[in-house]
């Protein structure tokens, strides 16, 4: 028997699979993007508080000049009353008023030669009022910058 001694086979060279690489980069963006959209939203859920420092009852009274004082009486509905002579004559408006009365009386303080910060704001909400209507008005204080301002219980 005669051997033949024929040269191996060469294998062909397979395709050889290239690793396919995945940039992350804007994975790790789109994370930051969210952490900070959540940690915002949080932050906005946050309940918000207003200072408010209410003095201890005394039978001591305060002197109110008239001439610098605004009183407002928050009605129901959204409405408010208000006078600016201490008189009991009110005048009923909607409640988004209040913000223009407040700066026309600041300004007809500097026109008689007071500081707009002289103004005195009383505000006493009547049992008709809603919350929602009390903290308006106290917001509309903090806007108009008034520096003295008045809370009062309704008389019975």
């Amino acid at each position: 028997m005669d051997v033949i001694n024929a040269p191996a086979k060469k294998y062909k060279n397979r395709k050889q699979h290239k690793l396919i690489r995945v940039d992350l980069t804007p994975m790790v963006d789109l994370g930051f993007l969210l952490i900070t959209f959540f940690i915002f939203t949080a932050a906005l859920q946050e309940p918000k508080i207003m200072q408010l420092i209410m003095p201890a009852d005394s039978k001591d009274s305060t002197n109110i000049p008239l001439s610098k004082t605004i009183f407002f009486t928050l009605n129901g509905n959204d409405r408010i009353a208000y006078n600016q002579t201490g008189v009991h004559r009110l005048s009923d408006m909607p409640f988004n008023e209040m913000r223009n009365i407040i700066q026309r009386k600041q300004n007809d303080l500097v026109k008689k030669l007071f500081s707009k910060n002289d103004l005195i704001v009383v505000i006493e909400p009547m049992a008709e009022s809603t919350y929602k209507n009390f903290i308006d008005a106290m917001d509309e204080i903090t806007i108009t910058d008034c520096r003295h301002y008045y809370i009062v219980s309704a008389e019975k």
